[in-house]
């Protein structure tokens, strides 16, 4: 029989049951199919203990690194290989018709991708972890949702009330408590028309505004009985109740979005790790559990800054073919730890001395706003990985201007 070590796997995971394959250098050695069940995971590891007394050593490629099944092969000691499916697709070419695809032939593929590609194995992450990721990446997809039906209600308002465009023109200003307040009482032209200046400044004092409550009703009285187009109050009648529904789904996502923050945050601050990310300026409340939700909290996983960096994507990337050489950034990596890295980096501008000054010599160096803030994430993320291994709390002066300070 094969070693361990000459024995690759691939699951082809679904809902209802799952494929596994076993493969060695020469020829396939087991192809099953379980269902999705206590009995059917409880066969699927006895198949794979089945081959090999080792079975742990075999690296098992999947197409996922959450839910039950992968759960139930980590409790048992497998060892998981994630692949994304982007990758699994581009190999597809390589072993057979790429317009062909079954469940059976996928798993052997998987198999084939952790033999011939090189594939890192699942880092090893804790429930806590497991717990806050689950609830970050939650919230995130509220908040794009709360977003997405902000749009929807933007462009529908523009059909038939664009009056609302010139009151609140910024592109998330909807989802502002007195829009949405002021919507819900007059969702038409001639609703917005009866509001008297003094019920604006009621309806503004009662979604929470303090400051400028006058001038701004005022200003808004001035914009809702300005000439504008009018539909017919038919389809008027029916384009508010639209508006209603829209605005039910933004307070829906919101609130969801709110209490997933709340329960994210109880989370995140009974962690050990908590008090080293939020030491780092512009972390707060929202982007320092996302940060470690994403990056767990293994201090094995990442034995350089160098390696941390290059999966959060502030590594740069270069290509050079002949005499010609190009450096450029990675598009392809973790999206939310991109979008984390910009928002941390650009919200560490006031609060961070020498952040800012990073920022302004890179500006004055020629690069854009996008490539000076990725340089601040970068060094960032070098400090972050230096307090983690020593586990130390954030200092500005020793991270910018300390002994070790261009080595982090």
């Amino acid at each position: 029989m094969s070693s361990a070590r000459q024995l690759w796997a691939g699951i082809d995971w679904s809902t209802t049951h799952h494929d596994l394959a076993v493969i060695s250098p020469t020829e396939p050695v087991l192809q099953l199919r379980v269902p999705h069940t206590t009995d059917g995971l409880t066969q699927l590891i006895d198949a794979l203990a089945g081959v090999h007394r080792m079975w742990r050593r075999i690296p098992i490629g999947i197409e996922t690194n959450d839910g039950l099944l992968v759960t139930f092969l980590r409790q048992h000691g497998a060892r998981i290989v994630p692949i994304p499916p982007q990758q699994a697709h581009a190999h597809r070419t390589r072993h057979g018709n790429p317009g062909r695809k079954s469940d059976r032939g996928d798993a052997v593929l998987l198999a084939h991708v952790v033999a011939t590609a090189p594939c890192r194995p699942a880092p090893d992450i804790t429930p806590a972890v497991r717990a806050i990721r689950t609830a970050v990446r939650a919230q995130r997809r509220t908040s794009h949702n709360a977003r997405l039906h902000t749009s929807q209600l933007r462009a529908h308002l523009t059909t038939y009330f664009p009056a609302v465009a010139v009151a609140w023109p910024g592109r998330s200003a909807l989802q502002r408590p007195a829009p949405r307040l002021i919507l819900r009482i007059a969702p038409s032209p001639a609703a917005a028309r009866r509001l008297t200046v003094r019920r604006l400044e009621r309806l503004l004092e009662r979604s929470g505004r303090v400051r400028g409550v006058a001038g701004e009703a005022v200003r808004l009285h001035e914009v809702f009985h300005a000439p504008a187009l009018h539909e017919h109050a038919e389809v008027t009648a029916a384009s508010a109740a639209i508006t209603g529904a829209l605005l039910d789904q933004i307070a829906t996502a919101l609130d969801a979005g709110d209490r997933l923050q709340q329960h994210t945050n109880r989370l995140f601050d009974s962690h050990p790790h908590a008090p080293i990310y939020t030491s780092f300026p512009g972390l707060g409340p929202h982007l320092a559990p996302r940060l470690l939700g994403e990056l767990g909290d293994d201090l094995t996983r990442f034995a350089t800054a160098r390696a941390l960096r290059a999966y959060a994507g502030a590594a740069p990337l270069t290509w050079a073919s002949g005499s010609h050489t190009r450096i450029r950034h990675r598009r392809h990596t973790n999206t939310i730890l991109a979008e984390t890295g910009h928002l941390w980096a650009y919200a560490s501008l006031r609060a961070s001395p020498g952040a800012r000054a990073l920022y302004d010599q890179r500006k004055a160096a020629g690069d854009r706003h996008a490539a000076a803030l990725r340089r601040v994430y970068s060094r960032f993320l070098g400090q972050l990985h230096h307090c983690l291994a020593h586990q130390i709390t954030y200092d500005e002066h020793a991270a910018w201007y300390g002994r070790d300070s261009d080595a982090s």
